[in-house]
């Protein structure tokens, strides 16, 4: 029998990368290395000197319908927040090729918006997208056809009788919002929970098992996440109170479920990158996420499709070094073009 192989992509930073500025610089010597990985996988380093100066990326082409090939994102087995290097990801996979993928936070390692691996969905938020288009997102179903577009999730956790508490984030840290609503964390996240600290000694977490409010612990230490279950933080409301509420006592049933819009139900892996760079082989007159420090030109990831479906083609373009300028978000979407 014949081994699949694995396209990793890891999750890192990314750029699927608002107004139209300016246009690649012009070219005034190239060169070209190409490479054959495995069948179905090809790779072009491309060394430029324009007249903004030096600029190198790499291009992965991968056939789609070579049935030998497979594509899946990967991170951390034992914890989404624990980072390592994009080869070490892709030698524990034993994947033939990796690419860094979606955005993730620092300080903690955890991914912002979506992701789904091997159908499932590992982690989200329902604050992405709530409000408009913005960021956006790839997705790929089990015959690899890929599709680009923007993905909202509604997060909502269940208790007793019909109760139901709409859900900030499954499985993401929230520091930076200093856990103002409901989080929910599995043992995807990591093997303990959040805990009281003295930044926010007055977290209440509610710990699921096997389907069943086992405890709640009010400004307790962490405690082991259970592996059939989950562990649901918030804080105390200003009166005291806990946002829970009657329909989520202990020995109450309680489970969540992560709603995604539109529909992956045959999604076989998706990661959520910035703005939408191209559509239909045009660039979009508008960019949804064009911060000013993401605008400007910067190491990018750049994944998009060729124009009949049939090849994935993934950039890393080097940035900010002597070697290489990086590319700003218009010059993003051109080069792409100009890659099919």
């Amino acid at each position: 029998m014949k081994k699949k192989l694995f396209l990793l992509i890891f999750l890192l930073t990314a750029c699927f990368c608002g107004l139209r500025a300016r246009a690649l610089p012009q070219t005034l010597y190239e060169t070209t290395e190409s490479s054959v990985i495995t069948r179905g996988l090809t790779m072009d380093k491309v060394t430029r000197f324009t007249v903004d100066g030096w600029l190198t990326f790499e291009v992965l082409r991968v056939d789609l319908k070579d049935r030998y090939l497979t594509l899946d994102s990967i991170y951390n087995q034992t914890s989404i927040t624990s980072l390592s290097t994009v080869g070490a990801y892709a030698q524990d996979a034993g994947a033939v090729a990796a690419v860094n993928a979606s955005y993730f936070t620092m300080s903690n390692g955890s991914a912002i918006g979506t992701m789904m691996r091997n159908g499932v969905i590992d982690t989200a938020d329902s604050v992405t997208n709530a409000e408009g288009d913005v960021m956006a997102s790839m997705t790929a179903d089990r015959l690899k056809k890929l599709a680009f577009g923007f993905v909202k999730a509604n997060i909502t956790m269940l208790g007793d009788k019909g109760a139901a508490l709409w859900v900030n984030s499954y499985n993401k840290m929230s520091d930076e919002n200093g856990f103002s609503g409901i989080y929910l964390f599995d043992r995807k996240f990591r093997k303990d929970s959040i805990g009281a600290t003295q930044k926010y000694p007055d977290i209440v977490e509610l710990v699921v098992e096997n389907g069943v409010v086992r405890e709640i612990r009010d400004a307790q230490p962490p405690v082991e996440i259970p592996v059939n279950g989950f562990v649901a933080v918030t804080r105390k409301r200003a009166d005291g109170s806990v946002p829970f509420g009657t329909g989520f006592q202990v020995g109450a049933p309680c489970s969540f479920k992560v709603e995604l819009t539109p529909p992956m139900d045959d999604a076989a892996f998706h990661i959520e990158g910035a703005s939408m760079l191209v559509r239909d082989g045009k660039i979009m007159s508008y960019f949804s996420y064009n911060p000013p420090d993401i605008a400007k030109r910067n190491p990018r990831t750049l994944l998009g499709a060729s124009a009949n479906g049939e090849q994935l083609i993934a950039v890393v373009v080097e940035g900010r070094l002597a070697n290489s300028i990086g590319l700003d978000t218009v010059e993003s979407a051109e080069l792409m073009l100009s890659l099919g």
